[in-house]
């Protein structure tokens, strides 16, 4: 993204930008200040730059987050105690000893009974560092293209498969991400 201000400022262009699903919380400062970085880049030139937020995933953990070895774990959408990332881990009972991160050292709430796993933290904390670069006032080049609470006010699985991948999204879950994208371009392109 670093070549950004290089490319031609036509403002006819557009950028579609999101980097932050595959961050942990052991890079929540990378992400913040790789976030930061892209809305200061943006302010330097004319292209529309569109930020797409990350979508959910839809694991059976504490958070819906990845966790190794669930890789053939069934996908399951998310509840309001994984968006808190307090749910109730559904994956095989086997795994619960090997997936925890102790290494993030993320604190477990104090309401919170069962095992954090991978870690208790919300599952739309990425969005929550991202979003925060990009609404600053100061870096108003930045478009905000909003995916997460819609996909996850569906209430449904959307992801690709059923079991096995619960982070790439089925072509309805994609289909309605590109059309929030071309209602966003509609209305923010080339109002700079």
């Amino acid at each position: 993204f670093k070549n950004i201000s290089g490319v031609d400022s036509d403002p006819r262009f557009a950028a579609v930008v999101n980097l932050g699903t595959h961050y942990h919380p052991d890079s929540k400062l990378a992400l913040e200040s790789h976030a930061r970085e892209i809305a200061e880049t943006a302010e330097q030139t004319n292209t529309s730059i569109f930020w797409m937020e990350s979508a959910d995933s839809q694991w059976p953990t504490t958070n819906g987050e990845f966790i190794f070895n669930c890789k053939r774990c069934k996908c399951e959408a998310l509840t309001p105690g994984r968006i808190a990332g307090t749910g109730a881990y559904t994956g095989p009972k086997r795994y619960l000893k090997m997936t925890e991160y102790p290494k993030f050292n993320i604190p477990v709430p104090a309401n919170h009974t069962g095992p954090c796993i991978p870690y208790c933290m919300p599952a739309n904390w990425r969005n929550h560092v991202t979003n925060k670069a990009m609404t600053d006032p100061q870096y108003s080049a930045v478009n905000l293209v909003p995916i997460w609470q819609q996909l996850v006010s569906s209430g449904f699985a959307h992801s690709r498969y059923t079991s096995g991948d619960c982070t790439h999204k089925s072509t309805d879950a994609l289909l309605a991400m590109i059309q929030q994208l071309l209602r966003s371009m509609k209305k923010n392109c080339h109002q700079r």
